[in-house]
C-alpha cells in the first residue's frame, strides 16, 4: 500500500495522518513498539525533535562563499613572466658570487691523491703517516680564509650511524655516564673493556688527522707560522653556546695536571679507571680540560640544543653530513693572501679511509655573500627562469594566433541538469 513520505522530525510538523493505519499499527505492534495512534486515527503526540542536527549556519552546512581562481591566458602568461623575472636575476647573482670565490683543493690520501703525496697514505687501523701539503696561491684571497678537511665516500647519513649516540650523556647527565642502548654497537671498548664516554659511532669515528701550518707568508714565516691559522671560533655560536655540556668534573681534586691555554690545570673525571673519556680517545686533539667542548669535536658532531638550558633528550639532534663527500671546517686564516704566496701544512695522518675506498683532502677557500663555491645553484636558477620565460612567450604567441574562448562559470550549475 502506498503511503505519504514521513515528515522530517526537525520540521516539528505534528498531526500528520498516515494511510493504511491498520497495517502500520500492526507492524509497530509486531515490532514490540507502542503505537502512537488513537482510536480516532490521529497522533496523540508530535514526534520528538532530533538533538544532533547541526546548526543551520553557512560554516556548519559547508555553504560558505569560496573563491576559485580561473586561469585565463593573461594570468598564466603573467605568472610565468614573474617567475622568469625573479629567477634569472637571482641565478646571475648566485653565479657571479660563486665565481668570485677562490678555492684550492689538494687530495692527499685515497684513490686519486696528488702526485708526490704517497707518504700521506694511512695503510691500516692504528697506523699513522706524516707528510707536507703545499698550496701555491695565484689569485688574491681576502680574509676570512677557511681551511676545510674533506672526506669522501663516508656515509654519515646512514640511519644506524646517526642514531648511535646518547643524548643524556652528551648533555652532562651524571646518571648517563655509561651511556644507554642507543649507543650500540659501540658502547664499550672491546680491547680494554672500558665504557666509552661519549659513546656511539659518531663520537668515536671523528676525523683525527692533525693539520698545522709549517710555512706561511711573512710575517708568519718561520717560528711564527703556528699563529697563522686559528682553530678557535670554528664552531657555530649556537654550538658553542648551547651544545655539548659535559665538561670535566674539574678543578676540585689535584690528581693530574695539564697545560691548557698557557696555564696549568688540575682536573678529575669520575670513574676514569672504568670509563674512557674523549681526551683519552683523542689525546692529540682534545685537552682534558675542554673535553667535549673541543671545537673540532663540535664541528664533527654538529649537535645543537633547542633551549639554552639542558632540554629533554628528545629535543636534541645531531646533524650528520647528508652527502657521502663532505667538508668540515678545521681552521680560519685572517690574513690576506696575494698571488705568489704559498702555505704549507704539516699533516699528521691517522684517519684510515682506504678500508672503505674513501678519500681525504685539504681545501683552502674564501666565502662570498651567499656562502662557499657552488657551481649548481646559479645555473639551476637561470635555467628555470629561462624555461619559464620561454613558456610565457609560447603561451602569448598561441593566444594571439589561435585564441580560445573562455567558458562562463555562471552556467556551471549541476542542479539544473535533468
Amino acid at each position: 500500500m502506498r503511503r505519504k513520505a514521513r515528515p522530517n522530525a526537525a520540521d516539528n510538523v505534528a498531526g500528520e495522518t498516515w494511510e493504511g493505519q491498520g497495517l502500520d499499527a500492526g507492524v509497530a505492534a509486531a515490532a514490540g513498539a507502542p503505537s502512537a495512534m488513537s482510536s480516532s486515527g490521529h497522533n496523540e503526540e508530535p514526534p520528538p525533535e532530533k538533538k544532533n542536527r547541526p546548526k543551520d549556519s553557512a560554516f556548519r552546512q559547508q555553504n560558505m562563499d569560496m573563491w576559485v581562481p580561473i586561469l585565463t591566458p593573461r594570468c598564466v602568461v603573467l605568472m610565468f613572466a614573474a617567475v622568469a623575472a625573479a629567477f634569472i636575476p637571482a641565478g646571475v647573482y648566485l653565479y657571479t658570487q660563486s665565481k668570485a670565490v677562490v678555492e684550492y683543493r689538494i687530495q692527499y690520501d685515497g684513490d686519486g691523491a696528488a702526485a708526490g703525496l704517497a707518504a700521506c697514505a694511512v695503510t691500516g687501523f692504528n697506523q699513522s703517516a706524516a707528510c707536507t701539503v703545499r698550496f701555491d696561491v695565484d689569485a688574491t684571497m681576502e680574509p676570512p680564509i677557511y681551511v676545510y678537511y674533506e672526506v669522501g665516500k663516508l656515509l654519515q647519513n646512514h640511519r644506524k650511524y646517526v642514531k648511535s649516540r646518547s643524548a643524556p650523556q652528551l648533555t652532562g647527565d651524571e646518571s648517563a655516564l655509561l651511556g644507554d642502548d642507543n649507543c650500540e654497537p659501540l658502547r664499550k671498548d672491546a680491547a680494554s673493556g672500558q665504557w666509552l664516554n661519549p659513546c656511539g659511532l659518531i663520537a668515536n669515528s671523528m676525523f683525527t688527522d692533525v693539520l698545522s701550518v709549517a710555512d706561511a707568508p711573512a710575517p708568519f714565516d718561520g717560528a711564527s707560522s703556528g699563529s697563522f691559522m686559528s682553530e678557535t671560533g670554528i664552531a657555530w655560536p649556537v654550538d658553542r653556546g648551547r651544545a655539548l655540556l659535559l665538561s670535566p668534573h674539574a678543578l676540585v681534586c689535584r690528581r693530574d695536571l695539564t697545560q691548557y691555554r698557557g696555564q696549568r690545570w688540575a682536573y678529575w673525571y669520575p670513574s676514569d679507571d672504568t670509563i674512557r673519556y674523549l681526551y683519552e680517545t683523542y689525546p692529540a686533539i682534545v685537552n682534558p680540560i675542554e673535553g667535549v667542548l673541543n671545537e673540532h669535536f663540535m664541528v664533527w658532531m654538529r649537535c645543537i640544543l633547542s633551549n639554552n638550558i639542558l632540554p629533554p633528550p628528545a629535543e636534541r639532534c645531531c646533524r650528520a653530513a647528508g652527502m657521502p663527500t663532505f667538508r668540515k671546517v678545521y681552521g680560519r686564516i685572517d690574513t690576506k693572501l696575494e698571488p705568489g704566496d704559498h702555505v704549507t701544512f704539516d699533516v699528521q695522518a691517522s684517519y684510515y679511509v682506504s678500508g672503505f675506498d674513501g678519500t681525504k683532502a685539504i681545501v683552502l677557500s674564501t666565502l662570498s655573500n651567499v656562502g662557499a663555491h657552488n657551481t649548481f645553484a646559479g645555473p639551476a636558477y637561470m635555467a628555470m627562469g629561462i624555461l619559464a620565460f620561454l613558456i610565457a612567450v609560447g603561451f602569448t604567441i598561441k593566444h594571439l594566433l589561435n585564441p580560445r574562448g573562455l567558458g562562463d562559470a555562471r552556467f556551471l550549475n549541476m542542479r539544473d541538469v535533468q
